[in-house]
Formats: structure tokens, sequence, C-alpha cells
């Protein structure tokens, strides 16, 4: 009866101490493809984990656009009012973690999207509303 009672409690223990541990940090995210829509504004697309929230902070302008990624880690929005050289933060959240940012330039010589359709993606209005209320702040 001892042996069962001790093995219980050293089981309880290590569930505990568990529960404490700490987790891996969020990996970086990756520099997106980027590229020039026919109305000139940069577009940024990649990949972060599942349905994580990406966001992507102009240092120049001070605006913050971004959006939800899909179920397998995708997104693609558009930066509003960028301009090249501009520096942009990118980042994004998982649950209550965030990853480390990612620096990086916009190029002058961005690939140039072929006019086939597309629109805006449809979390990109999501995220420029987002970003012009946490970017016109002052």
């Amino acid at each position: 009866m001892r042996f069962r009672l001790a093995r219980c409690a050293l089981l309880g223990a290590l569930l505990v101490v568990g529960c404490y541990s700490p987790t891996l940090p969020l990996p970086p995210p990756l520099k997106p493809d980027v590229s020039v829509t026919s109305t000139g504004d940069y577009r940024l697309k990649g990949g972060v984990l599942p349905n994580a929230q990406v966001f992507a902070l102009d240092s120049r302008t001070l605006l913050i656009d971004g959006q939800e990624a899909d179920a397998v880690g995708l997104y693609d929005f558009v930066l509003h009012q960028a301009q090249a050289g501009d520096s942009i933060t990118l980042w994004y959240e998982a649950g209550t973690d965030l990853s480390p940012p990612m620096i990086f330039e916009l190029p002058t010589a961005a690939p140039v999207e072929s006019g086939g359709g597309g629109g805006m993606p449809s979390g990109a209005a999501g995220g420029a509303g987002a970003g012009g209320a946490a970017g016109s702040g002052g």
C-alpha cells in the first residue's frame, strides 16, 4: 500500500513540475516574399505557424498592417503607404507567445504582380483597419 501511495505522489509531483517547465520560444518569421501590386502598394507573402496573427510595422509611417495566417500558416497582405527603403519589422503571435521580430528593408526593385484578377486577400482589409488604428495614434 505504501509503495502505491509513494508512486502516486511521485507521479503527481512530476506532473506539477512538468507544468512549470518553460516552453520553447517561437522561431522568428522568415523574410517574406515582397512584391508590388498594380496600385504600387507593397505586398508581403509568407508562412508562420497555423492561425497565428502576423504583424508588420513600417518604421517610417508607424502603421501596422497584418492578418491571421490560414490553417496551414500562410499569410498574404498589403502594406499601406509603404515606400521603397522603408524598414519593416515583422513578427507574429501564436496563442499568448510572441515571436522575435525580423527586420528588413523594402526593396526598390520588387517584382510587380501581374494584373490577373486577384484583388486584396480576405484578411488584408481587416489588417489595414487595425494598422490604421494602431499607427495613427500620434
